[in-house]
């Protein structure tokens, strides 16, 4: 990748939306040069999906994260299995104190312990160990990969919006293809152009879309990502370390968990001898932390995009 790749993803991170001409013109580049590079990084695996960031509150739903620790004899079945899953809104195959992490979505407790109980249940002979934990909130710097810096983006005060059957229509397709032109939205609604970029703004406006991204496999940019994990014992600093962890160059996302059972974040590197003076750094600036937990993510397989069972 060249220095005009790597700023085309910055900039589809950023917003995959952005249109083909607006793409042309940061990069000083025609539209023709932008459509072959996005195609080119999309055969090229590094550019996997784009969807739209939905959030999945406004919907009654609520996350969990769930670790297991699996023998290798049902390993690739497993990771299909979930590929098929339509509650699954994440998934990675880990190595070291993990084998494969997921977060689950259900509109209930309930329902989530369902669906955990039903992964337990048709894995029950090769399952070793597992960990459930509710996702209080998450935050993805995933610019960071190709060198940007993160801008805090302020909060917006929300627009009430009761959604339509046009609107879940929308937001299903853009959270498939974040690239779906309004053209083909209007086409497919009986709409207008016009019509459907105004519905658009207003579920932006709303809050129901938080932003547009893309889904890249890290790997193929040749990067190590960590899962890091902290007694959260220390409650009193927590807000010291987000913060410091949020503007850190190597630091991906940051996790927190209902409870404060422990706090998770991820660091990527290019090369794994590279982890250990990054740790050793946040130890030295936060040593009432521990970390008790350290994973290599082998390859994510499912994007966090909205699962299937959203808009079912």
């Amino acid at each position: 990748m060249d220095r005009i790749d790597k700023r085309l993803l910055a900039l589809l991170l950023e917003d995959s939306r952005t249109p083909m001409s607006m793409l042309a013109r940061r990069l000083r580049v025609s539209r023709e040069v932008v459509q072959y590079r996005i195609e080119r990084l999309r055969q090229q695996g590094i550019i996997r999906s784009f969807f739209a960031d939905i959030d999945l509150s406004r919907f009654g739903y609520i996350g969990a994260a769930f670790f297991l620790v699996i023998k290798a004899a049902r390993h690739d079945e497993m990771r299909s299995y979930l590929e098929h899953v339509h509650y699954i809104s994440w998934a990675a195959e880990w190595s070291g104190n993990y084998s494969i992490g997921m977060t689950i979505v259900g509109k209930s407790l309930e329902e989530i312990d369902r669906r955990v109980q039903s992964i337990l249940s048709r894995f029950n002979d090769v399952i070793i160990a597992h960990q459930f934990i509710l996702h209080r909130q998450n935050h993805f710097f995933y610019e960071k990969y190709v060198g940007e810096r993160v801008v805090p983006i302020p909060k917006k005060r929300l627009i009430p919006h009761k959604l339509s059957d046009a609107d879940y229509v929308i937001l299903k397709r853009l959270s498939e293809n974040s690239r779906t032109s309004a053209v083909d939205l209007a086409q497919s609604l009986k709409m207008s152009g016009v019509a459907i970029a105004k519905r658009i703004r207003k579920l932006e406006d709303a809050g129901y879309i938080r932003g547009y991204s893309i889904f890249i496999d890290i790997t193929k940019l040749k990067l190590y990502q960590y899962s890091i994990f902290i007694d959260n014992r220390e409650l009193q600093d927590l807000n010291l370390l987000k913060a410091y962890l949020a503007v850190h160059p190597a630091v991906n996302f940051i996790a927190e968990y209902v409870g404060d059972q422990f706090f998770e974040f991820g660091v990527f590197v290019n090369e794994p001898y590279a982890l250990k003076p990054i740790l050793l750094s946040i130890e030295q600036k936060f040593p009432q932390y521990t970390f008790t937990t350290i994973a290599l993510l082998q390859r994510e397989f499912i994007s966090t995009a909205p699962p299937r069972c959203v808009f079912e």
